[in-house]
């Protein structure tokens, strides 16, 4: 791995998915025999770009996504400090009741955000996309809880609470990683260095 393990980047299914290659085996039975989940992150640890997921107990879609967005410029994703278990976010959301129509308004959603072509257009999606997730799953958003008062959106990604998340801003990247630093954040990354080469805006582990 070139990131620290603790950053909740897909280092679980990363293994999942070589040691299936390495023993010639399903990486999703794998999966689903070990950690669990939707296997939506076994699916990205071998795809060579942004997907769209689907699952349910027949069958598993995968498909490309293009999400580049116009304003990539102006997306962040920022290291909240306190690793999730994974398992455990798993087993909460399970355990809920899921409302009738809820997984349609999320896949409406999800595709979206890969079609809003305006920054805030995509921040009224993640408000949105938020604030549906925070009803299943009866947790606060991120949004609430850490950056009340900030200027832009926040997304949780992965386990909610603790990993990355994803911030929009339409101030300078100087503003913007400065707030973050003010809130005792040091690792924030813009989108293309994430996403594309893995060069940090500002790495300090």
């Amino acid at each position: 791995m070139d990131f620290h393990p603790d950053w909740g980047l897909g280092s679980s299914s990363t293994l999942i998915q070589c040691l299936a290659q390495w023993a010639d085996i399903d990486p999703f039975d794998l999966q689903d025999r070990t950690f669990g989940g939707s296997g939506y992150d076994i699916a990205c640890a071998s795809a060579d770009g942004p997907i769209l997921y689907q699952t349910d107990e027949t069958c598993i879609d995968v498909e490309p996504a293009n999400f580049f967005p116009g304003f990539a410029d102006q997306l962040y994703f920022v290291y909240l400090g306190q690793k999730q278990d994974t398992r455990q976010a798993i087993e909460n959301y399970r355990s809920q009741k899921i409302a009738p129509g809820s997984v349609d308004q999320i896949s409406d959603l999800t595709r979206a955000f890969c079609e809003v072509s305006d920054l805030h257009e995509f921040e009224d999606l993640i408000r949105e996309h938020e604030g549906i997730i925070s009803k299943l799953i009866g947790m606060d958003r991120a949004f609430d809880h850490y950056f009340s008062d900030y200027w832009g959106e926040i997304k949780s990604l992965g386990a909610w609470g603790g990993d990355f998340v994803l911030a929009t801003s339409d101030r300078t990247p100087v503003e913007t990683e400065t707030y973050f630093a003010e809130k005792g954040i040091e690792i924030v990354y813009r989108f293309h260095d994430l996403a594309l080469s893995f060069s940090p805006v500002n790495q300090k582990v």
